[in-house]
């Protein structure tokens, strides 16, 4: 089996602990030399009635409410406070959370994470479950244990058995296209359940606080969450990551054009599964924004949408318009981005 990571590579879910006890959570594979881009999600805190403790019973709060552009922009502000953590990228043309290399005190890794718990038997109810739920993947997919990972806060052990899910990584397409099929079978066996309608519902209202779209629209999204469900009480997620991605930091330089708002189709959905997002599309009609350009991708950083959309698929989006330049290749192409800081709760997309 190929390996899963290059040494010293930091992968989309890992995460990064920095001294001031701050757990930041590793976004995507292409970092700056020297950095790490990466938000924050966890810090420690004084407060005693928080419920996620290390092993040594120090109590950490979660900084990301809700998984949302506009909750991730709130979660943001405590880098205020470290400034350090804040850094422009040129070739990106945006300022992000960028880590140095330097102030990680530990780099937590999700298969790595997983292999330890496997090894040296579970410590309490969730991470039995944990092992069960990966086993049965596994064993219907064909898929080794080594395509695994956990992430989330049983990978930093601050995880309550009472009340956290479990959040799975699988490394690879076909890989994860595979483990896609498992859980299907799986929920359409009973053995895995989808998730509760009343709790569909309540994500559903929340999220129209941070969407600028229809209930409707919502629900539609969410019949396509795959991804998502309920193993024996307990809710789980499913992370597909890529095995390698063939970019390094400043090969494609990205510049803004403002924003867009178009109706397009969904031409190829492979890369849709990962996060980012990437479809390739073809616009049907331009409604807003400068309708010179050819765009030929959309891409979502916005883990919501993920494997939203099908090839065939109708949609409308609103999104900011990039002109990627791609500097390998000595090729310029445009597309659309979603999951951006500076359009959170403006941005959108839904299907027709």
């Amino acid at each position: 089996m190929t390996a899963i990571r290059r040494s010293g590579q930091f992968k989309d879910r890992d995460f990064v602990e920095t001294p001031e006890r701050i757990f930041f959570c590793v976004v995507g594979e292409v970092h700056p030399d020297g950095y790490v881009v990466a938000y924050p999600r966890y810090i420690a805190t004084e407060n005693t009635s928080t419920l996620w403790r290390d092993r040594e019973g120090l109590a950490y709060e979660r900084l990301l409410k809700v998984y949302s552009m506009l909750s991730l922009k709130n979660a943001l502000k405590i880098l205020d406070r470290y400034p350090y953590y804040v850094k422009y990228l040129d070739a990106w043309g945006v300022e992000m959370p960028c880590i140095p290399i330097e102030r990680i005190v530990r780099h937590l890794k999700p298969e790595e994470r997983l292999e330890e718990i496997v090894h040296r038997g579970p410590k309490d109810t969730l991470e039995d479950k944990l092992i069960e739920l990966v086993d049965t993947l596994s064993s219907i997919s064909g898929i080794p244990w080594r395509s695994f990972g956990v992430t989330g806060s049983i990978l930093l052990g601050i995880h309550n058995p009472t009340f956290s899910d479990i959040d799975l990584t699988v490394y690879g397409l076909e890989e994860s296209l595979k483990v896609k099929e498992a859980i299907l079978d799986l929920k359409r066996s009973g053995v895995v359940e989808e998730l509760p309608l009343d709790h569909i519902e309540r994500s559903v209202y929340e999220k129209l606080k941070h969407y600028p779209i229809g209930v409707d629209d919502l629900r539609r999204i969410y019949g396509r969450m795959w991804q998502r469900g309920v193993f024996k009480d307990t809710y789980f997620s499913v992370h597909p990551e890529r095995l390698f991605v063939d970019e390094r930091y400043g090969e494609k330089m990205y510049r803004s054009i403002g924003i867009a708002r178009v109706k397009a189709e969904i031409v190829d959905d492979r890369e849709g599964i990962f996060l980012p997002a990437v479809y390739s599309i073809s616009v049907s009609e331009w409604l807003e924004g400068d309708r010179r350009y050819d765009v030929e991708e959309l891409t979502s950083f916005d883990g919501f949408l993920s494997s939203a959309f099908h090839i065939g698929d109708r949609i409308e989006v609103k999104a900011k318009l990039e002109e990627v330049y791609d500097r390998r290749r000595g090729r310029i192409y445009h597309r659309l981005v979603l999951g951006t800081l500076e359009y959170a709760g403006v941005e959108y997309a839904k299907i027709l």
